[in-house]
């Protein structure tokens, strides 16, 4: 599972059980009945219980909060099929009756709407709900990196398939054998976003001094900046030095974390 994937069925869970209490358990409304179905894993049975339920209390935002995790939960990353997408535009539907004055829940909803876009690729929607989180999380270290992500991603497609048009593969140096041309047009397209990837994952760090994947990514983010050296090896080079510099403090943050982990206070 990749990282991106991981963090979309984190997100799910945590959501889910952080609107659990919500719900009375005991009783057998079909908001209950559908929260025990998702709980043993019966999606489908959940699906048709959270839609009772707001078919039940339609001006309820709690049944449509349930309904839009069940059908995210159900969503396969990066599968391109109609029944996939229309899923993931079904969950995106019924978080979307969070309004946004609803301080508790709106900015978990949002969360989820990301992670749905992501899933079916939809970068420019998913990079425009990760700015709606800054807005109102400024301090989140995980929205920062997952934007950061987002714009990677995307000068990554972009750059790997003009390299193969012309007849190369990414070297993931700069590629100093692209022509003028390529170079120029790698530039003008992935500037802006690689640009915001770097600060986006510093900003992240700053947050999170110990956030490994984010340094994972500004190595990568630094060779994707490489590209646009074009004809200045010193300015490529420039940038491979600064890749494997966040490249090496990762494998660090990493090597640390098991001690800190072992050391940090339980959770409560």
């Amino acid at each position: 599972m990749s990282r991106m994937a991981a963090i979309t069925r984190s997100t799910l869970l945590v959501f889910f059980a952080f609107a659990l209490p919500l719900v009375g358990q005991q009783d057998d409304t079909p908001l209950s009945k559908g929260v025990a179905a998702f709980k043993s894993g019966n999606y489908a049975e959940a699906i048709e219980d959270f839609r009772a339920a707001v078919a039940t209390d339609p001006t309820s935002i709690t049944p449509h909060l349930y309904l839009g995790t069940a059908y995210a939960y159900q969503v396969v990353p990066n599968d391109d099929s109609s029944q996939n997408i229309d899923l993931a535009h079904k969950a995106i539907d019924q978080l979307k009756a969070v309004p946004a004055t609803d301080t508790e829940y709106y900015p978990n909803s949002l969360r989820q709407i990301g992670s749905v876009q992501r899933n079916i690729k939809d970068y420019n929607a998913a990079r425009d709900t990760e700015l709606k989180i800054i807005a109102l999380a400024p301090d989140d270290a995980e929205a920062h990196y997952t934007l950061g992500v987002i714009d990677w991603v995307v000068a990554y497609r972009f750059a790997t398939s003009t390299l193969a048009a012309g007849g190369l593969q990414d070297d993931g140096n700069g590629d100093p054998r692209m022509t003028p041309a390529t170079c120029a047009t790698i530039r003008d397209h992935n500037q802006a976003p690689i640009e915001e990837a770097i600060i986006e994952l510093k900003k992240s760090i700053q947050l999170k001094p110990d956030y490994a994947d984010a340094m994972s990514y500004l190595n990568l983010a630094y060779r994707r900046h490489a590209d646009f050296a074009c004809s200045n090896p010193a300015t490529r080079k420039g940038d491979i030095v600064l890749a494997d510099q966040w490249a090496q403090r990762a494998i660090a943050a990493r090597k640390a974390q098991p001690q800190s982990a072992a050391t940090a206070p339980a959770p409560q």
